[in-house]
């Protein structure tokens, strides 16, 4: 008599979700888990008084067509010394990098270089937007990009993590009639 081995391959099944929600959750849903936000928008709800890596943030869920596509992370503080503006984008990268590994992007571009080379004056780089840095990491179904940027002398320090194949449908309903 044969003996037969069976063997039951059970797909294992990442969720992707942004804060505990999962992509695609509905802003009913969300806000079941997040708890009421501090403003209700068309595509989106705000949160702002959210803590990262001890920092205070804004937290931003959007929505296509009450689904889930993206959250960001966007720093509230505000620093007289717009050099510590990097430290928070360097704290926030060395704690993604630990989370998620090696980013498959990390970028530092120069639009105008004014202040290349001139560490002590970056933050002024960024702020007038002569510079921008950014890093992408993946996982799973989420694309996170942690990035520096400025304009008219404020900077942004954010992390947005996106769903790749609802971003990718977002992407493809861009109206392009007229052009």
């Amino acid at each position: 008599m044969k003996k037969f081995l069976l063997l039951l391959i059970v797909p294992f099944i990442v969720l992707s979700q942004f804060r505990g929600v999962d992509w695609g959750s509905t802003k009913e849903a969300t806000i079941a888990i997040l708890g009421e936000p501090n403003k209700v928008l068309d595509n989106g709800i705000l949160y702002t008084d959210f803590v990262l890596g001890g920092k205070k943030v804004y937290t931003i869920c959007y929505f296509d067509n009450n689904k889930l596509y993206k959250g960001a992370y966007v720093l509230n503080e505000l620093h007289s010394n717009k050099n510590d503006y990097l430290f928070d984008f360097s704290d926030w990268k060395k704690a993604l990098t630990e989370k998620y590994g090696e980013p498959i992007e990390n970028e530092v571009i120069w639009k105008n270089d004014l202040y290349k080379g001139q560490t002590q004056d970056y933050g002024m780089a960024i702020s007038v937007g002569h510079l921008l840095l950014y890093t992408i990491y993946e996982e799973g179904d989420t694309s996170i990009e942690c990035s520096i940027s400025g304009d008219n002398y404020e900077l942004t320090v954010k992390i947005i993590y996106s769903s790749k194949s609802l971003s990718d449908v977002k992407k493809k309903k861009i109206n392009t009639e007229g052009f």
